[in-house]
């Protein structure tokens, strides 16, 4: 009997025996393995291309995140390189400021020495145009002329000596007499001298550079000492029947000299000297610790302002800053957003895991 099919696939017509039913065993062993090893090389190129691909993604992974250190790094020198240019530039600034103020003690340093010549040039000027004279009471004594300051000076009483000052263009006479009862004495006041001193300039008081009356305290007597502070000694003019010590002319007190100095607009009329009395040192206390107060007042006023202008000072800095400060986490934010956006699948597994 013929066979019905030709080739490999063909049937045989006949019984096979024991050899020819190997051979087909083992033909259909052989391809049997050679399908199972296709598949097999099938699938490692699968495989293969899987982990190439994983790798690949891996990979890019790895090379964004060291993308994104790369940035921060980047960002975390540019930080600290501007730190450092601000940190320099207030160091040159301090130094700017301690130069100027060098500079100008310098100047001040100059300009005092400079005032101290040209004081001690004044004052050499001023000696040579000034001459001190004795007077005596109820005798007229001549007063230079040609702007020569002239300082006539009376004899001394129990409490201190008269002194008169003068100094005009055209010389004068002055005469000075004693009054043993004088008026009464301002309210709050009570005669230091006893006396009052009446003073007549022969040719008036036009024209006159300088006119003054002082007193000289005799610093021993016990009236003097009774009297305490003698900076508030005064030196009144009569008006009418009674001694004003208010706008009667501009005074000091010399404490070297221990002299009270009276600067008036004309030097005829009648002077005494006078002492707060009790009542008057109660007032006089009281307007000092006025006065204190006052100043205590303004001086913490200037305190709390120069605390103030220091407290805004302090801050500037940490105001200035603030801005770079967010700029920084600005940056750090869009670099990790930046780092985000290029590796969305590892974003999202991180996220998975975060849930």
């Amino acid at each position: 009997m013929g066979t019905l099919l030709s080739g490999a696939l063909a049937l045989p017509t006949t019984t096979p025996n024991s050899f020819e039913r190997r051979e087909i065993a083992e033909r259909d062993l052989s391809a049997s393995l050679t399908a199972v090893l296709e598949q097999a090389l099938s699938l490692l190129k699968g495989g293969g291309a899987a982990a190439n691909e994983g790798a690949v993604q891996e990979g890019g992974d790895a090379a964004g995140a060291e993308e994104a250190k790369k940035k921060q790094e980047a960002a975390l020198l540019a930080e600290e390189a501007k730190k450092k240019e601000e940190a320099a530039l207030l160091a040159e600034e301090a130094k700017k400021k301690e130069e100027a103020a060098l500079l100008a003690e310098e100047a001040k340093k100059k300009e005092e020495a400079a005032a101290g010549e040209g004081a001690a040039a004044e004052g050499e000027v001023a000696v040579e145009n000034e001459v001190e004279i004795e007077g005596a009471f109820d005798v007229a004594v001549a007063l230079n002329g040609d702007d020569i300051k002239t300082d006539v000076v009376f004899t001394a009483e129990a409490t201190g000596k008269l002194e008169v000052e003068f100094q005009a263009a055209t010389g004068t006479d002055v005469t000075v007499t004693q009054n043993e009862t004088p008026g009464t004495a301002p309210a709050g006041f009570k005669f230091l001298d006893p006396k009052s001193y009446k003073v007549v300039l022969t040719e008036g008081a036009q024209g006159i550079t300088l006119q003054k009356i002082d007193y000289i305290l005799d610093i021993t007597n016990a009236e003097v000492i009774a009297a305490g502070d003698l900076s508030l000694g005064r030196i009144g003019k009569l008006e009418g029947e009674a001694f004003v010590v208010e706008n009667v002319g501009e005074l000091e007190f010399e404490v070297e000299e221990n002299e009270l100095s009276l600067t008036v607009a004309d030097l005829n009329g009648e002077f005494a000297v006078f002492v707060p009395d009790a009542e008057g040192v109660k007032l006089a206390e009281e307007a000092k610790l006025a006065e204190e107060a006052k100043l205590a007042e303004e001086a913490k006023a200037e305190h709390a302002k120069v605390a103030e202008e220091a407290k805004a000072e302090h801050a500037k800095p940490a105001k200035e800053a603030k801005p770079a400060e967010e700029a920084k986490v600005a940056e750090e934010a869009k670099v990790a957003e930046e780092a985000k956006a290029a590796h969305p699948a590892k974003a999202e597994v991180s996220n998975t895991l975060n849930q």
